[in-house]
């Protein structure tokens, strides 16, 4: 509230284009406005100018120290990307068990950096319930990654900076089958030490082609042409001093980079120094709090990799010949996918699985075609573990001509009149004995009735047949051996 303020108004900025709508509300009014039409992805600033008589209040006018002037910006939430390091288990001790159990029980994905020497045999059985974990969309919750070998510096010397190629293959390696041994756990993410790494190991990474994700302080690695894998380097401190996560600390963080930051955010912590209830426990249950009300997702850094690198195919298109074959052909736009599955409906509402393809296949023959449905629909989807994208979907028109275009000499068919009131003359001429089926059909490929079915000998004939349909556009479906024949028909009514 403004005093001797008449009326407000509000006025919506887009920081591309300026201003794009306003809002006149006079003071009666309750201080509370809808505004739609907003765009998610968008930033919007809105600003809040109260007026009377014939006097302006705003900044820099008179009565500005009454005025506040409301400014907000409206985006998408970055998605928040968990990496908590230095996740030991021994004798089935982990002290970061706490932590891992609140996360999972609030649904909450979350990853957990492992120093492989640190996780005996024991790791399986304490820490499966959790690896194993899905929230209501059947994703995984947890996710552990790659955090080292032994974690040890030798003459002041991190594992993966200044340490040489063999020393640094060796432990990433070895990392590599610990965790798969003692975990049954295949790891496609890195984060090192220290968050300490050099341009050999940048190399080593990119040896070996199951790890997607190395995670690093921002513009610590960079990428390559063998680089494989991609950066997750936007981190945001939660902890003040490592072990020590500060909610205000966080938060001032946060809202620093939270345009910077607009698609994710890395928040890094280390939970062996969080005891159920502890300062530190309880301080990150705040930050956990702020974030699901800034309406921030949570997201798994291998799934984040798969995220952005699986893409739709593009492309489709289709062959069609007189076998009732159609083949598929369509360009991979995607680096992530597990395979290409092809599915196909009749209605573009019940899609049914054709097939499963390599992710390296472009094609897929579908030999299971009916006559009897004019139109089939097509889609195909690169697809890695719960997720598929769809190319656009593709018709497959069986009532074009040119689909199964019988020679002139094979069947000749016409009918008469056309439009039709609900009587039909179907004349066909035949130069040879065949078996052959009419049906009607409506737009949607719904079968309405069928008008013949039987042998027909050589010859020219002449069927009268009474179709009692409604007005519309329908398709006269004629097969014989050889192939269909499909003619339009209207039906005018009475």
């Amino acid at each position: 509230q403004v005093e001797d303020a008449i009326s407000y108004e509000v006025r919506i900025y887009n920081n591309e284009i300026g201003l794009i709508k306003t809002y006149n509300i006079d003071n009666n009014h309750k201080s509370e406005i809808n505004v739609s039409g907003l765009l998610s992805g968008i930033i919007y600033d809105f600003k809040v100018i109260a007026k009377g008589n014939g006097v302006t209040f705003q900044n820099s006018e008179p009565y500005s120290n009454s005025l506040t002037t409301l400014t907000q910006s409206i985006h998408n939430a970055p998605r928040i990307i968990f990496k908590f390091d230095d996740i030991k288990v021994k004798k089935g001790v982990c002290l970061s068990l706490p932590t891992i159990d609140y996360l999972a029980n609030k649904r909450i994905k979350s990853s957990y950096g492992v120093i492989a020497v640190n996780c005996d045999t024991t790791s399986k059985a304490t820490l499966l319930p959790y690896i194993t974990a899905l929230n209501d969309s059947n994703e995984n919750l947890v996710e552990i990654w790659n955090h080292g070998f032994d974690h040890l510096k030798i003459n002041s010397l991190s594992e993966f900076s200044g340490t040489g190629y063999d020393y640094q293959k060796k432990h990433f390696d070895d990392a590599t089958k610990i965790v798969k041994k003692n975990l049954g756990v295949q790891m496609h993410s890195f984060g090192t030490p220290w968050n300490q790494s050099d341009t050999i190991t940048n190399r080593v990474v990119s040896e070996d082609p199951e790890y997607k994700v190395f995670m690093c302080l921002p513009g610590q690695v960079k990428l390559s042409n063998q680089s494989n894998f991609i950066l997750l380097d936007n981190f945001v401190n939660m902890e003040y001093d490592t072990g020590k996560p500060i909610y205000n600390y966080f938060v001032s963080n946060y809202n620093v980079n939270r345009y910077k930051y607009n698609d994710y955010m890395v928040v890094q912590g280390h939970p062996e120094n969080w005891k159920l209830n502890s300062p530190e426990f309880i301080e990150l249950t705040k930050i956990i709090n702020f974030l699901k009300n800034q309406g921030c997702d949570f997201a798994l850094p291998y799934d984040y990799y798969i995220d952005k690198t699986l893409l739709p195919p593009s492309n489709l298109g289709y062959k069609f010949d007189k076998s009732l074959t159609v083949k598929l052909t369509w360009q991979d736009n995607s680096v992530s996918e597990e395979v290409h599955r092809v599915e196909r409906s009749s209605d573009m509402k019940n899609w049914s699985l054709r097939g499963v393809c390599n992710k390296d296949t472009m094609s897929f023959l579908d030999d299971s075609i009916s006559v009897d449905t004019l139109s089939y629909y097509y889609r195909v989807s690169a697809t890695n573990k719960n997720k598929s994208v769809y190319s656009p979907v593709i018709k497959v028109n069986l009532s074009d001509t040119n689909l199964f275009q019988l020679k002139s000499d094979d069947f000749k068919v016409r009918i008469y009149p056309n439009p039709c009131k609900n009587e039909i003359n179907v004349i066909g001429s035949f130069p040879e004995s065949d078996m052959v089926s009419c049906d009607i059909y409506n737009q949607l490929g719904k079968k309405e009735k069928s008008l013949f079915d039987g042998q027909i000998m050589l010859g020219d004939y002449n069927f009268k047949f009474n179709l009692n349909l409604s007005p519309g556009l329908y398709f006269c479906n004629f097969k014989t051996i050889k192939g269909i024949v499909v003619k339009k028909i209207i039906v005018s009514g009475n």
